[in-house]
């Protein structure tokens, strides 16, 4: 019996329904060109720990100066992200969003609306990390990116404007049809 008067609410307000995903499918469409896009440039970088010498003459920089890189990697991230961080890239414009991969591995994306300048501050970006660790740390270990290849992987990327649209016309019609269904719940 509940079936029948939910498809009884739909085809009165199939109308609404199609409304509201009209309104969501426009919404997202004009929307879209807001999202950022432009050209990414993605480096796989090593998170390493400098090794220090004991006043005693020996060292057990090997186990230690790893186990602090893989606790700091998470340090390295936020700074990385940090908008302290990117202020050290004037004139840019450049996002820089950054991901562990494992515990000493760091994934750093860069998009920019130019080629040049992904790469550009690609190739700046470590040693600007290198100098902000040492300043914020002057006395501790030194936290230090080392690129894992040279390569930089540089491609163009954007949101098509359609594909949203469509997207959200469906999930507008999913929500309309929802509603409605608690609607016919409720009794309302």
């Amino acid at each position: 019996m509940e079936l029948k008067k939910y498809f009884k609410t739909v085809k009165n307000d199939f109308v609404l329904a199609l409304a509201i995903g009209l309104i969501i499918g426009i919404v997202s469409y004009f929307s879209a060109p807001h999202i950022q896009s432009g050209f990414r440039s993605q480096k796989t970088f090593y998170l390493a720990s400098s090794d220090t010498q004991s006043a005693q003459g020996y060292n057990f920089g090997g186990y230690f100066s790893q186990s602090t890189a893989i606790n700091e990697t998470d340090t390295a991230v936020a700074v990385l992200e940090s908008p302290d961080f990117q202020s050290l890239i004037p004139g840019s414009n450049a996002a820089i969003a950054t991901r562990k991969l494992a515990p000493q591995v760091i994934q750093i994306t860069i998009t920019s609306k130019n080629a040049d300048i992904t790469r550009q501050v690609m190739e700046r970006l470590p040693n600007l990390f290198n100098l902000k660790m040492h300043d914020l740390n002057p006395n501790g270990p030194n936290l230090s990116l080392n690129k894992i290849s040279d390569e930089v992987v540089t491609s163009y990327h954007s949101i098509n404007s359609k594909f949203v649209s469509i997207a959200g016309f469906i999930f507008g019609m999913i929500l309309a049809f929802l509603i409605l269904g608690l609607k016919t719940y409720l009794e309302i």
